[in-house]
C-alpha cells in the first residue's frame, strides 16, 4: 500500500492504521471494503473514521478528500513530481 505524504501525517498526527484508512477512504472504498482490506471489523473501521474526522475537522469523506488535495499538491515525490490526487469511486452499497 502506498503512503500519505509526510505533511499530511504530521499535520493531523495520524497513526499508521489511520493513515491506511485515509488512503482507502481516498480511493472511495466503503467501510465494509476497508474492513475487509485491513482485516478489521466494520465497527473498528467506523471508530477509526470517526477519529480521523475529528483530527482533521472533517464532517465527512468528501470534506476529507477536499482537505487532502492542497496538502498532496504541495508534497512532491522523489522525482519532483506532484503527488497524484485521490480518485473517488462510486460506492456500491
Amino acid at each position: 500500500m502506498s503512503s500519505l505524504p509526510n505533511n499530511i501525517v504530521s499535520q493531523w498526527n495520524l497513526t499508521r492504521t489511520q493513515q491506511e484508512v485515509v488512503l482507502l477512504l481516498l480511493k472511495g472504498l466503503s467501510n465494509n471494503a476497508i474492513a475487509c482490506s485491513l482485516n478489521r471489523s466494520v465497527k473498528t473501521v467506523e471508530a477509526h473514521i470517526t477519529t480521523i474526522f475529528k483530527k482533521t475537522a472533517s464532517p465527512n469523506r468528501i470534506a476529507l478528500m477536499i482537505k487532502t488535495l492542497p496538502l498532496q499538491a504541495s508534497s512532491n515525490d522523489s522525482r519532483g513530481e506532484p503527488a497524484a490526487a485521490p480518485v473517488m469511486q462510486a460506492a456500491n452499497g
